[in-house]
Parts: C-alpha cells; sequence; structure tokens
C-alpha cells in the first residue's frame, strides 16, 4: 500500500453492545434519564392549549352553529314560499297592467292612457277587451286591483274585495295624468 493510508473501521466489543461509550446500558436497577426512551409528556404547565382556549374555541362554534339555524331558513324562505303560483300570477298582472294594456304606448311603460284606465276600473269585474280579467287567471285565482294617489284624491278599485291573509301582492308605481299612483294587484 504506497502512498494511501488504510482505514479501517474498529469494531466495538460486544460488552458494551454496541453502543457510544457516553450511552452504555446499566446493569441493574432503573435507567438514566439518558437512556429512557424519549416520549411526550404532558404537564399542566407545559400544554399548548388552556381551558380558556377551549372556552373560547367551543363558543365561537355554538354562535356559528346558531347562525346557521337562525338565518339559512330565513334566506331559503322566499323560494319556498306558499302560494308561489298566485305571486307569479299577481306579478305578471300588475306588469301587463303597467306596461302594457294600461299604458299610453309601449315605448312609456308605467305611463297610463286615461281612457282605458277609465274603462277598465269602471267596469264591474275589472274587463280588459270586454273579458272579466278574473276569467283569464289560472287555477280559478281572484283577484283585486287598487289605483292609489301617492299624494291625494280618491282611490280606483275593481275586483272581488279578498281575504286579509294568505294574499300575493304585487306593485307597481304609475303614472296618470302627471300624478303619480301606486297600482296595486292581490291574487288569492
Amino acid at each position: 500500500m504506497t502512498g494511501t493510508r488504510s482505514r479501517r473501521r474498529v469494531r466495538r466489543s460486544t460488552a458494551d453492545g454496541g453502543r457510544p461509550a457516553g450511552r452504555r446500558r446499566p446493569t441493574g436497577g432503573d435507567r438514566s434519564a439518558a437512556d429512557r426512551p424519549r416520549t411526550v409528556r404532558r404537564s399542566a404547565d407545559r400544554r399548548g392549549q388552556t381551558t380558556l382556549d377551549f372556552a373560547v374555541g367551543a363558543g365561537v362554534f355554538l354562535l356559528a352553529v346558531a347562525f346557521v339555524f337562525a338565518f339559512v331558513p330565513a334566506m331559503l324562505d322566499p323560494f319556498t314560499a306558499a302560494g308561489g303560483s298566485a305571486l307569479i300570477v299577481a306579478d305578471g298582472t300588475a306588469s301587463h297592467l303597467a306596461e302594457d294594456a294600461l299604458a299610453e304606448t309601449p315605448r312609456r311603460p308605467n305611463v297610463l292612457d286615461e281612457s282605458a284606465t277609465k274603462a277598465f276600473f269602471d267596469a264591474d269585474e275589472c274587463e280588459l277587451d270586454g273579458d272579466p280579467i278574473d276569467e283569464a287567471l289560472a287555477d280559478g285565482d281572484r283577484i283585486d286591483v287598487t289605483l292609489v294617489p301617492l299624494d291625494e284624491g280618491d282611490e280606483e278599485s275593481c275586483g272581488s274585495g279578498g281575504p286579509a291573509d294568505d294574499v300575493a301582492v304585487a306593485q307597481r308605481l304609475v303614472t296618470l295624468d302627471g300624478d303619480q299612483y301606486r297600482l296595486t294587484v292581490r291574487v288569492w
């Protein structure tokens, strides 16, 4: 072997178990602290979560659950309201009256023609083109149409009146002879 040193591994004797000199296994009795396996210790002074942390976390969770139970049904209520078809009929009828049937021209929706409006409200059953508006509604719905001035004046109404509850209502703001009115359609 010229110019190179040979490296030899020194094998330790089996008497010490092949361990480094500072880590010998004791021959009897308890192990020393250095020889014990390292485990996670739980003590009150070294925990990461205190009772107060747990209480705050549980409180926030309960508030979130209460929020969900309180507000989600209210958010879904418009989509599950009873009488959904009556609401659609009321809204469609109000739009048809304000924008087409009683309007001066299609270019000026919500501006009512005086003669068409007078003829509509003078009839006993809210007639459009000679037919009562109740007959045009599906499922035998009943209707009440009211024209109320926003300032002062007389209220115009036609239809069959109606119950105080379980009524679908749609409203439009309209102009008649330069005055503002509220056109209200009730369907039940």
